[in-house]
């Protein structure tokens, strides 16, 4: 879990996200109109030029919401424990990564209702991120390296 703040880093750096400024009233009004229980002093927000991210607590659960600007609900990003995950992922995460540093698993889901499962590795010079479904089918798998969008000097 050391890796987690470099992957947190990452993440933000990657969508070119400022943290808590610049978040458009329509987004903070659909966020409420989705999850009318959470606490608005609960919600940590980031705003760029792709994304506005709402990242709280639901349920115990880490949660991230992605909108557009226009307050459009993209997907959300629900952290889940192993043995919250469907079988077949859960063998494939004992498996295939029991070495990886998994640096995240969850469920994304969708505004149309679907939804996949979501496992981030972070190896040396990228991370790995793949959407499998239900069943434990690869449906894509996305290589970051460190260093797009970084300058190296």
């Amino acid at each position: 879990m050391k890796t987690l703040p470099l992957i947190t880093c990452f993440f933000l750096m990657s969508f070119g996200l400022t943290a808590n400024t610049g978040v458009p009233q329509v987004v903070k009004d659909a966020f409420f109109q989705l999850y009318p229980e959470v606490n608005s002093l609960d919600v940590y927000w980031e705003s760029g030029e792709e994304a506005v991210v709402a990242t709280f607590q639901d349920n115990g659960r880490l949660t991230k919401v992605f909108f557009d600007k226009a307050g459009k609900w993209r997907e959300s990003h629900i952290r889940l424990y192993q043995d919250q995950m469907p079988q077949p992922i859960r063998s494939f995460l004992e498996k295939q990564l029991r070495e990886a540093d998994v640096t995240f698993a969850g469920k994304v889901l969708f505004p149309d209702g679907s939804s996949v499962f979501r496992i981030e590795t972070e190896y040396f010079e990228e991370v790995v991120i793949k959407l499998m479904d239900k069943k434990g089918a690869l449906l894509k798998e996305e290589h970051i390296p460190f260093t797009e969008g970084l300058e190296v000097y």
